[in-house]
C-alpha cells in the first residue's frame, strides 16, 4: 500500500511541475542538452503512467 502512495506522490509532482522535474534531471546530469533533460522528463513520464496504469 505504501509503494502505491509513493506512486500517487510522484504522479502528483509530475502532474504539478513538470519544471521542477527538469530541474531534477539538470542537477543529476551538470552539463545536460536540453533535449536529453526533456527526453528524460518524458521518458519518467512515461514509465510512470505505464507503472501506474498497470498496477490498477
Amino acid at each position: 500500500m505504501g509503494f502505491v502512495m509513493l506512486l500517487y506522490v510522484w504522479m502528483l509532482i509530475l502532474w504539478l511541475s513538470p519544471s521542477a522535474f527538469c530541474l531534477l534531471f539538470v542537477w543529476l546530469f551538470p552539463n545536460p542538452d536540453f533535449g536529453v533533460v526533456l527526453l528524460g522528463a518524458l521518458t519518467g513520464f512515461a514509465v510512470s503512467l505505464v507503472v501506474f496504469f498497470s498496477l490498477n
